[in-house]
């Protein structure tokens, strides 16, 4: 009878660890994105995606898809409500604060935002759990309000609910509103959209590298001056006429025009801001071929006394505000590079 009760009890040990086990595999296979696609939500290219959508209790994010000579490029627009800190910024939905409070705006997104479309233009699966009983939707979090994704490929609108991230792992399980087929798919594309006026917010201000940058021409206070880079060393820039010997005053400038990023846009700037002439406009080449520009303007800050910054490029196409001590640091040597020529 003991050998019995014993074989027993560790039969059911075994069958536990086993369960513990496989569940633990399932789990770490399942966040896995190395793992393969188990199939596609829709299909579509990412040149067919005409609009991104995200809205939630908190908060709503749309870009839609504009194109220019430089190539396509998304308006993003937002309004959110404050939020409590989310428990975990990779797998959890932030919530609602008390006080209320909604902020909006626009932005120019374009790196993160073509990284985001080509995820959902065709957008693939990692799992495909099918219909879910109605009893289970508490399980993969369909049963709070976590937003919707909403996504227009050619004329056609898709919609997803979205659930709680997969045990364990960052990947997200999400609902098809019309079938209500269940999948898991890039946990990515939830944080991006969660997130959008600043995950997918444009900061670079060139996508070109400086790297492949020949020649720069700098355009102020109706003067011009050129500096080329010496061939094979990207911080060595010379004057025109003067190739083999290195300008310490324009290499170091042009590091510090590197530093100037996009921290908000400002979609519709007053007149009288952008009205005059530019502080300095900068425009860069490779070879002959010109293959951008920034302009920088200084304008009235909130503070009496104190000013801020605007510049735009050929990759920001809008006025984006950047750091005012970069902007004064890059704007203090203007005319020492003026009068280097």
């Amino acid at each position: 009878m003991m050998v019995v009760r014993s074989v027993g009890v560790h039969l059911g040990i075994f069958l536990l660890a086993s369960s513990v086990a496989y569940r633990a595999w399932t789990t770490e296979a399942a966040d896995d994105s190395a793992r393969g696609i188990a199939g596609k939500i829709w299909e579509g290219t990412a040149d067919q995606v005409e609009a991104v959508s995200f809205v939630s209790k908190v908060a709503q994010v749309r870009l839609v898809r504009h194109q220019d000579e430089e190539g396509a490029y998304y308006v993003g627009r937002f309004e959110k409500q404050s939020t409590k800190p989310a428990a975990n910024p990779h797998t959890s939905t932030p919530s609602p604060s008390a006080d209320g409070k909604k902020v909006s705006g626009a932005f120019i997104a374009v790196e993160q935002a073509t990284a985001l479309v080509d995820k959902l233009a065709p957008l693939h699966a990692f799992r495909v759990l099918g219909k879910l009983e109605e009893g289970r939707k508490a399980e993969f979090g369909f049963d709070s309000d976590q937003g919707t994704i909403g996504v227009t490929i050619a004329g056609e609108s898709q919609s997803l609910r979205v659930g709680d991230s997969t045990p364990g792992g960052t990947d997200r399980y999400v609902s098809d509103v019309g079938s209500g087929q269940v999948y898991v798919i890039d946990g990515s594309v939830v944080r991006d959209l969660i997130g959008g006026d600043s995950r997918l917010l444009q900061r670079q201000l060139h996508a070109f590298s400086l790297e492949d940058v020949t020649r720069v021409k700098l355009h102020a206070s109706d003067a011009t001056a050129e500096y080329i880079r010496f061939e094979g060393k990207g911080e060595f820039w010379s004057t025109l006429g003067s190739a083999d010997r290195k300008n310490e005053t324009a290499s170091n400038w042009m590091a510090k025009i590197q530093r100037l990023v996009a921290s908000s846009y400002v979609e519709v700037p007053e007149p009288q801001a952008v009205s005059g002439a530019p502080i300095f406009t900068l425009e860069y080449f490779v070879g002959t071929k010109k293959v951008g520009f920034v302009e920088l303007r200084r304008i009235p800050g909130e503070t009496a006394g104190q000013f801020e910054f605007l510049a735009r490029s050929e990759t920001s196409r809008w006025y984006a505000l950047v750091l005012r001590s970069i902007a004064e640091q890059v704007s203090a040597d203007v005319q020492s590079l003026l009068g280097g020529q």
